[in-house]
């Protein structure tokens, strides 16, 4: 299986492979073994390859708060990308997920700095949202064009909804 997760501006690509004792881990050219040792909800501990490690976590939605040697580390899960001999449809909703733009909270569309058809760079504004009294700007994950703007100005957004498509 192979995942993408994004915590600020970087994206990280990791493979995970079953093996006879656990799985392997690989991510930047780098391989571990791990083996789970315990899986409970909100907490997982595992050897990752000599080390013994135990993380906290918690989820919502597409984002997942990892807490681990007192750090947080917040991540949004940007894509699933199944493997080749999964059908063409799977393929396709896992690259929809690298397109479509999700709103992070419920909240309320204060202003959209773009136009379908605009050129976005990675990390331009898109749109504003207002949720909890805070200003929260959506930016673009990646550089394209905007195909599909899903919102308008003054509409509230439901937390997970699609807001807008880059290609």
């Amino acid at each position: 299986m192979r995942f993408r997760y994004q915590s600020g501006d970087e994206i990280r690509t990791v493979d995970l492979v079953k093996t006879s004792t656990g799985y392997r881990a690989s991510m930047n050219g780098q391989d571990w073994p791990v083996v789970v040792v315990r899986n409970e909800p909100g907490e997982l501990t595992m050897m990752l390859g000599d080390e013994p490690l135990t993380i906290q976590w918690a989820a919502d939605g597409m984002r997942r708060w990892i807490f681990n040697r007192g750090k947080t580390f917040m991540l949004t899960a940007t894509t699933f990308i199944p493997s080749e001999r999964k059908g063409r449809r799977e393929r396709e909703q896992a690259h929809a997920g690298e397109r479509m733009i999700l709103a992070p909270m419920p909240g309320h569309v204060r202003a959209i700095q773009v136009a379908e058809g605009d050129g976005v760079a990675k990390g331009q504004t898109l749109i504003l949202l207002e949720a909890m009294k805070m200003e929260i700007r959506i930016q673009a994950p990646r550089a394209g064009r905007l195909k599909r703007l899903l919102v308008q100005k003054g509409v509230s957004v439901e937390r997970d909804q699609v807001l807008c498509e880059i290609e």
